[in-house]
Protein backbone atom coordinates (compact mmCIF):
# COMPACT_ATOMS: atom_id res chain seq x y z
CA UNK A 1 0.00 0.00 0.00
CA UNK A 2 3.40 2.13 0.90
CA UNK A 3 4.25 2.08 -2.72
CA UNK A 4 0.59 3.00 -4.25
CA UNK A 5 0.95 6.22 -1.93
CA UNK A 6 4.30 6.87 -3.38
CA UNK A 7 3.29 6.85 -6.91
CA UNK A 8 0.46 9.14 -5.91
CA UNK A 9 2.85 11.01 -4.70
CA UNK A 10 5.21 11.48 -8.04
CA UNK A 11 1.98 11.70 -10.17
CA UNK A 12 1.06 14.48 -8.55
CA UNK A 13 4.14 16.37 -8.14
CA UNK A 14 4.49 16.04 -12.31
CA UNK A 15 1.37 17.15 -12.25
CA UNK A 16 2.30 20.40 -10.38
CA UNK A 17 5.70 20.85 -12.58
CA UNK A 18 3.53 20.34 -16.04
CA UNK A 19 0.84 22.77 -14.93
CA UNK A 20 3.40 25.33 -13.45
CA UNK A 21 5.49 25.19 -17.20
CA UNK A 22 2.04 25.39 -18.95
CA UNK A 23 1.43 28.67 -16.87
CA UNK A 24 5.01 30.08 -17.31
CA UNK A 25 4.85 29.40 -21.45
CA UNK A 26 1.33 31.17 -21.27
CA UNK A 27 2.95 33.74 -19.53
CA UNK A 28 5.46 34.29 -22.10
CA UNK A 29 2.57 34.07 -25.30
CA UNK A 30 2.97 37.46 -26.85
CA UNK A 31 -0.11 39.37 -28.53
CA UNK A 32 0.10 39.70 -32.48
CA UNK A 33 -0.30 42.92 -33.85
CA UNK A 34 -4.12 43.60 -35.60
CA UNK A 35 -4.62 43.51 -38.87
CA UNK A 36 -2.59 42.50 -42.63
CA UNK A 37 0.38 43.65 -44.48
CA UNK A 38 0.21 42.97 -48.56
CA UNK A 39 2.77 43.63 -51.03
CA UNK A 40 1.37 43.97 -54.60
CA UNK A 41 4.34 43.08 -56.54
CA UNK A 42 4.69 41.98 -59.91
CA UNK A 43 5.49 38.03 -60.27
CA UNK A 44 8.09 38.77 -62.93
CA UNK A 45 10.62 41.69 -63.66
CA UNK A 46 13.42 42.57 -65.33
CA UNK A 47 17.10 43.63 -64.01
CA UNK A 48 16.65 47.16 -65.25
CA UNK A 49 13.28 47.46 -63.05
CA UNK A 50 13.11 49.71 -60.10
CA UNK A 51 9.85 50.12 -57.61
CA UNK A 52 9.55 52.96 -55.03
CA UNK A 53 7.64 50.40 -52.20
CA UNK A 54 5.60 53.19 -49.95
CA UNK A 55 3.39 52.52 -47.13
CA UNK A 56 -0.22 53.46 -49.14
CA UNK A 57 1.07 53.31 -52.43
CA UNK A 58 0.46 51.34 -55.31
CA UNK A 59 2.65 48.32 -53.90
CA UNK A 60 2.46 47.85 -50.59
CA UNK A 61 -0.76 48.18 -48.43
CA UNK A 62 -1.23 47.78 -44.53
CA UNK A 63 -3.78 47.81 -42.10
CA UNK A 64 -1.78 46.68 -39.09
CA UNK A 65 -2.42 48.43 -35.22
CA UNK A 66 -1.81 47.75 -32.02
CA UNK A 67 -4.34 47.41 -29.14
CA UNK A 68 -2.79 50.54 -26.93
CA UNK A 69 -1.20 53.80 -28.18
CA UNK A 70 2.14 53.27 -29.46
CA UNK A 71 4.44 53.32 -32.73
CA UNK A 72 4.71 50.65 -35.46
CA UNK A 73 8.17 49.64 -36.86
CA UNK A 74 8.71 47.76 -40.15
CA UNK A 75 11.35 46.86 -42.06
CA UNK A 76 11.90 44.72 -45.49
CA UNK A 77 14.78 41.90 -46.18
CA UNK A 78 15.22 41.53 -49.91
CA UNK A 79 16.45 37.54 -50.23
CA UNK A 80 18.40 38.23 -53.28
CA UNK A 81 20.40 41.12 -52.03
CA UNK A 82 20.46 39.55 -48.57
CA UNK A 83 19.31 43.41 -47.30
CA UNK A 84 17.29 43.88 -44.06
CA UNK A 85 16.56 47.35 -43.96
CA UNK A 86 14.72 48.63 -41.26
CA UNK A 87 13.03 51.74 -42.63
CA UNK A 88 10.95 53.19 -39.33
CA UNK A 89 11.24 52.20 -35.73
CA UNK A 90 8.89 51.60 -33.16
CA UNK A 91 9.93 54.88 -31.11
CA UNK A 92 9.17 56.88 -34.65
CA UNK A 93 5.85 58.54 -35.00
CA UNK A 94 3.20 56.48 -37.03
CA UNK A 95 3.07 59.57 -39.35
CA UNK A 96 6.84 59.08 -40.57
CA UNK A 97 6.72 57.08 -44.32
CA UNK A 98 7.53 53.48 -44.45
CA UNK A 99 9.83 53.24 -48.20
CA UNK A 100 12.12 51.23 -49.49
CA UNK A 101 13.78 51.28 -53.04
CA UNK A 102 13.87 47.59 -54.69
CA UNK A 103 16.25 46.95 -56.61
CA UNK A 104 17.67 43.36 -58.78
CA UNK A 105 20.83 41.72 -59.57
CA UNK A 106 20.60 41.01 -63.48
CA UNK A 107 20.13 37.15 -61.69
CA UNK A 108 17.54 35.23 -63.90
CA UNK A 109 15.55 33.13 -61.11
CA UNK A 110 13.35 33.77 -58.02
CA UNK A 111 13.27 35.55 -55.13
CA UNK A 112 11.72 36.98 -52.13
CA UNK A 113 11.16 40.20 -50.64
CA UNK A 114 9.56 40.60 -47.11
CA UNK A 115 7.77 43.41 -44.92
CA UNK A 116 7.25 43.11 -41.51
CA UNK A 117 5.68 45.35 -38.86
CA UNK A 118 6.88 45.14 -35.54
CA UNK A 119 6.60 46.20 -31.93
CA UNK A 120 7.95 45.07 -28.44
CA UNK A 121 6.03 42.56 -26.86
CA UNK A 122 4.13 41.77 -30.16
CA UNK A 123 4.51 39.09 -32.83
CA UNK A 124 5.52 40.48 -35.96
CA UNK A 125 3.23 40.53 -38.47
CA UNK A 126 4.47 40.03 -42.10
CA UNK A 127 3.89 39.64 -45.77
CA UNK A 128 6.45 38.09 -48.87
CA UNK A 129 6.13 38.56 -52.30
CA UNK A 130 7.45 35.95 -54.49
CA UNK A 131 9.17 37.33 -57.46
CA UNK A 132 10.94 36.26 -60.54
CA UNK A 133 13.03 38.42 -62.75
CA UNK A 134 13.48 37.12 -66.66
CA UNK A 135 15.28 38.52 -69.57
CA UNK A 136 13.09 38.81 -72.75
CA UNK A 137 16.87 38.58 -74.82
CA UNK A 138 17.43 35.63 -76.87
CA UNK A 139 18.72 32.96 -75.21
CA UNK A 140 18.45 34.51 -71.72
CA UNK A 141 15.00 33.35 -69.69
CA UNK A 142 13.84 31.42 -72.45
CA UNK A 143 16.91 28.83 -73.67
CA UNK A 144 16.77 26.06 -76.26
CA UNK A 145 14.45 27.95 -78.65
CA UNK A 146 15.63 26.01 -82.18
CA UNK A 147 16.48 28.84 -84.88
CA UNK A 148 16.30 27.60 -88.42
CA UNK A 149 17.81 28.55 -91.70
CA UNK A 150 14.67 29.23 -93.13
CA UNK A 151 13.14 30.89 -90.51
CA UNK A 152 11.49 34.43 -91.66
CA UNK A 153 12.36 37.13 -88.98
CA UNK A 154 10.28 40.47 -89.19
CA UNK A 155 10.19 43.64 -86.89
CA UNK A 156 6.02 45.07 -85.52
CA UNK A 157 6.25 48.59 -86.19
CA UNK A 158 3.93 49.01 -83.43
CA UNK A 159 6.27 48.42 -81.02
CA UNK A 160 9.83 47.25 -82.27
CA UNK A 161 9.47 43.84 -80.89
CA UNK A 162 10.85 41.08 -83.09
CA UNK A 163 9.34 37.61 -84.00
CA UNK A 164 10.20 34.25 -86.45
CA UNK A 165 7.98 33.16 -88.58
CA UNK A 166 8.32 29.70 -90.48
CA UNK A 167 6.71 28.72 -93.97
CA UNK A 168 4.26 26.00 -93.74
CA UNK A 169 2.76 24.92 -97.22
CA UNK A 170 1.51 28.88 -99.15
CA UNK A 171 1.56 30.49 -95.64
CA UNK A 172 4.11 31.98 -92.86
CA UNK A 173 3.53 31.15 -89.51
CA UNK A 174 4.49 33.20 -86.61
CA UNK A 175 6.96 31.12 -84.07
CA UNK A 176 6.11 32.99 -80.67
CA UNK A 177 2.95 34.08 -79.95
CA UNK A 178 1.75 38.05 -80.02
CA UNK A 179 3.11 40.21 -77.69
CA UNK A 180 1.27 43.49 -79.17
CA UNK A 181 0.11 45.65 -75.84
CA UNK A 182 -2.64 47.87 -77.55
CA UNK A 183 -4.89 44.73 -76.77
CA UNK A 184 -5.29 42.04 -74.49
CA UNK A 185 -3.48 41.29 -71.03
CA UNK A 186 0.02 40.23 -69.59
CA UNK A 187 0.03 36.71 -67.47
CA UNK A 188 -0.38 37.64 -63.92
CA UNK A 189 -0.35 34.62 -61.64
CA UNK A 190 -2.23 36.06 -58.91
CA UNK A 191 -4.32 38.31 -57.93
CA UNK A 192 -2.06 40.55 -56.18
CA UNK A 193 -0.41 41.38 -59.77
CA UNK A 194 -3.40 43.79 -60.40
CA UNK A 195 -1.96 46.88 -58.75
CA UNK A 196 0.43 47.37 -62.11
CA UNK A 197 -1.13 44.41 -64.77
CA UNK A 198 2.22 42.73 -65.04
CA UNK A 199 4.96 43.71 -66.85
CA UNK A 200 6.12 44.00 -70.54
CA UNK A 201 8.96 41.18 -69.79
CA UNK A 202 6.58 38.54 -69.45
CA UNK A 203 4.37 39.66 -72.58
CA UNK A 204 7.68 39.50 -74.89
CA UNK A 205 8.40 36.05 -73.86
CA UNK A 206 5.19 34.77 -73.58
CA UNK A 207 3.02 36.76 -75.57
CA UNK A 208 -0.57 38.25 -74.14
CA UNK A 209 -4.12 36.92 -74.06
CA UNK A 210 -6.60 38.30 -76.20
CA UNK A 211 -10.34 38.13 -76.45
CA UNK A 212 -11.45 36.80 -79.55
CA UNK A 213 -12.85 40.53 -80.12
CA UNK A 214 -9.47 42.12 -79.43
CA UNK A 215 -7.26 39.01 -81.31
CA UNK A 216 -9.41 39.69 -84.71
CA UNK A 217 -7.49 43.05 -85.12
CA UNK A 218 -4.16 42.24 -82.97
CA UNK A 219 -1.93 40.95 -85.63
CA UNK A 220 0.67 43.44 -87.40
CA UNK A 221 -0.07 44.93 -91.06
CA UNK A 222 -0.03 42.53 -93.35
CA UNK A 223 -0.63 39.70 -91.20
CA UNK A 224 -4.10 38.48 -89.52
CA UNK A 225 -5.51 36.02 -87.33
CA UNK A 226 -5.27 32.53 -89.22
CA UNK A 227 -8.93 30.86 -89.79
CA UNK A 228 -10.24 27.59 -88.66
CA UNK A 229 -9.25 26.45 -92.05
CA UNK A 230 -5.53 27.68 -91.99
CA UNK A 231 -5.46 25.85 -89.16
CA UNK A 232 -6.79 21.94 -90.91
CA UNK A 233 -4.43 22.96 -93.79
CA UNK A 234 -1.47 23.75 -91.67
CA UNK A 235 -1.59 20.53 -90.21
CA UNK A 236 -2.68 18.45 -93.51
CA UNK A 237 0.91 19.56 -94.74
CA UNK A 238 3.24 19.29 -91.47
CA UNK A 239 1.74 15.40 -90.68
CA UNK A 240 0.46 14.89 -94.58
CA UNK A 241 -2.83 14.09 -93.59
CA UNK A 242 -5.77 14.76 -95.43
CA UNK A 243 -8.22 16.43 -93.19
CA UNK A 244 -11.90 16.36 -93.87
CA UNK A 245 -13.56 18.65 -91.75
CA UNK A 246 -12.32 21.83 -90.05
CA UNK A 247 -14.99 21.07 -87.21
CA UNK A 248 -13.13 17.76 -85.73
CA UNK A 249 -10.68 17.15 -83.02
CA UNK A 250 -7.23 16.05 -84.91
CA UNK A 251 -5.32 12.91 -83.24
CA UNK A 252 -1.53 12.41 -83.40
CA UNK A 253 -0.48 15.66 -83.98
CA UNK A 254 -0.11 17.40 -80.82
CA UNK A 255 3.58 16.63 -80.34
CA UNK A 256 4.38 18.24 -83.64
CA UNK A 257 3.54 21.58 -82.33
CA UNK A 258 5.04 21.24 -78.91
CA UNK A 259 8.32 23.08 -78.52
CA UNK A 260 10.95 20.53 -77.77
CA UNK A 261 13.08 20.87 -74.61
CA UNK A 262 12.66 24.43 -74.47
CA UNK A 263 12.89 25.97 -70.96
CA UNK A 264 12.01 28.70 -69.05
CA UNK A 265 14.80 30.32 -66.52
CA UNK A 266 15.42 26.73 -66.34
CA UNK A 267 12.41 24.75 -65.90
CA UNK A 268 11.57 22.52 -68.89
CA UNK A 269 8.07 23.24 -70.83
CA UNK A 270 6.17 20.37 -71.73
CA UNK A 271 6.77 17.33 -69.22
CA UNK A 272 6.95 13.68 -70.66
CA UNK A 273 3.83 11.67 -71.29
CA UNK A 274 3.99 8.61 -72.83
CA UNK A 275 1.58 8.87 -75.20
CA UNK A 276 2.61 12.15 -76.72
CA UNK A 277 6.14 12.66 -78.92
CA UNK A 278 7.63 15.89 -78.81
CA UNK A 279 8.96 16.30 -81.99
CA UNK A 280 7.95 20.16 -83.30
CA UNK A 281 7.82 19.20 -86.89
CA UNK A 282 5.68 21.88 -87.57
CA UNK A 283 8.85 24.28 -85.94
CA UNK A 284 6.23 26.35 -84.65
CA UNK A 285 7.34 25.32 -80.75
CA UNK A 286 4.30 25.91 -78.80
CA UNK A 287 4.49 26.40 -75.13
CA UNK A 288 1.96 25.56 -72.90
CA UNK A 289 0.66 29.42 -71.64
CA UNK A 290 -2.99 28.33 -70.99
CA UNK A 291 -5.89 31.23 -71.03
CA UNK A 292 -7.48 33.51 -68.80
CA UNK A 293 -11.38 34.34 -68.18
CA UNK A 294 -12.42 37.36 -67.44
CA UNK A 295 -14.21 36.75 -63.76
CA UNK A 296 -15.41 39.58 -62.78
CA UNK A 297 -15.44 43.55 -64.39
CA UNK A 298 -11.46 44.00 -65.30
CA UNK A 299 -10.29 40.96 -63.39
CA UNK A 300 -9.17 38.01 -64.92
CA UNK A 301 -7.87 34.62 -63.79
CA UNK A 302 -5.60 32.40 -66.06
CA UNK A 303 -5.42 28.55 -66.05
CA UNK A 304 -3.92 25.69 -67.52
CA UNK A 305 -0.15 27.56 -67.54
CA UNK A 306 2.52 24.65 -67.53
CA UNK A 307 -0.11 22.11 -69.51
CA UNK A 308 -2.34 23.50 -71.94
CA UNK A 309 -1.74 25.62 -75.16
CA UNK A 310 -4.70 27.85 -77.00
CA UNK A 311 -5.05 29.57 -80.04
CA UNK A 312 -7.60 31.45 -81.24
CA UNK A 313 -8.54 31.21 -84.89
CA UNK A 314 -10.62 33.91 -87.09
CA UNK A 315 -14.05 31.63 -87.14
CA UNK A 316 -17.00 31.61 -84.73
CA UNK A 317 -20.09 29.57 -84.65
CA UNK A 318 -23.38 30.05 -83.08
CA UNK A 319 -22.29 33.36 -81.66
CA UNK A 320 -18.94 31.95 -80.50
CA UNK A 321 -15.14 32.22 -81.30
CA UNK A 322 -13.15 28.94 -82.46
CA UNK A 323 -9.80 28.22 -80.80
CA UNK A 324 -7.50 25.46 -81.18
CA UNK A 325 -5.69 23.72 -78.32
CA UNK A 326 -3.42 21.06 -77.08
CA UNK A 327 -2.73 19.12 -73.45
CA UNK A 328 0.45 18.30 -72.81
CA UNK A 329 -0.99 14.44 -71.90
CA UNK A 330 -2.99 14.14 -74.89
CA UNK A 331 -1.79 13.62 -78.85
CA UNK A 332 -4.50 15.25 -79.84
CA UNK A 333 -5.32 18.63 -81.48
CA UNK A 334 -8.94 19.69 -79.93
CA UNK A 335 -11.18 22.26 -81.59
CA UNK A 336 -13.47 24.38 -78.80
CA UNK A 337 -15.73 26.90 -78.55
CA UNK A 338 -15.89 30.15 -76.30
CA UNK A 339 -17.42 33.40 -75.37
CA UNK A 340 -15.86 36.23 -77.53
CA UNK A 341 -15.25 38.83 -74.64
CA UNK A 342 -14.86 37.18 -71.43
CA UNK A 343 -12.35 33.97 -73.07
CA UNK A 344 -8.68 35.43 -74.02
CA UNK A 345 -6.13 33.09 -75.41
CA UNK A 346 -2.63 33.78 -76.89
CA UNK A 347 -2.48 34.56 -80.63
CA UNK A 348 -0.33 33.33 -83.71
CA UNK A 349 -0.32 35.34 -86.67
CA UNK A 350 -0.07 34.58 -90.75
CA UNK A 351 0.23 35.97 -93.80
CA UNK A 352 0.65 34.22 -97.15
CA UNK A 353 4.15 33.41 -98.65
CA UNK A 354 5.28 35.01 -101.55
Amino acid sequence: MMKRHYTLYIAAALLAVSLFACKKNEDKTLPTLNGDITLMLPAYVTADETYDVKLGGQYLKSTVHRNEEGGIGYYFYNSVLYDRDTVRYESQPLTDPVEYHLAFKDTIGTFTLTCGAFAQKYYTVTDVASLTLVDPRPGRSLTDFEYHDGDLAFTDARDGRNYLATRIGGKWWMRQNLGWEGAGRAYLSSLREYANGGTSAISTILGRYYSWEEAKNACPEGWTLPGAQDWVDMISAVANVVIPDEGVDIDGVAGGLMAKAVKFNGKQFWQYWRDVNITDASALSVLPTGYAINTVPGIYSFHGYGSYAMFWTGSEENGRGVYRYINEKHPVLYRGLADKSSFCAPVRCIKNAE
